[in-house]
């Protein structure tokens, strides 16, 4: 075998021992890794459940200032209707009759949270 190749693996043997030297208080793993963190799941800001017929209902997960109902037919933009301050556990029931509508989308503080067909 190679003189260096064998100091090297001399040297690596040493240094993995003198991890573990010393006076016993500290702690055995002279390296610690952060412990990986989940963040919380985020609850959505709204529950819908289409109830078919061209009738749905949204439930409210959280306060909004401003909540926007926007109703399609055959992807053509027909009509919306606004709504501001609503708060958590409030419900809103929309019907496609208002509009002649197929689908909807559900804009929450400007950002759509939900689309899809009655």
């Amino acid at each position: 075998m190679n003189r260096k190749v064998l100091l090297s693996f001399a040297l690596a043997l040493t240094m993995s021992l003198n991890v573990h030297a010393g006076d016993g208080d500290e702690n055995p793993f002279p390296t610690h890794f952060p412990v990986p963190h989940r963040a919380p799941r985020q609850q959505p800001a709204v529950t819908v459940n289409n109830i078919g017929n061209g009738t749905a209902i949204i439930q409210f997960n959280k306060d909004a200032k401003r909540v926007e109902v926007e109703f399609y037919r055959n992807g053509i933009f027909v009509g919306f209707e606004g709504f501001v301050s609503v708060e958590a556990s409030s419900i809103l029931t929309i019907s496609a009759d208002d509009y002649s509508a197929d689908s909807f989308a559900v804009i929450v503080n400007g950002k759509e949270v939900y689309a899809g067909d009655f």
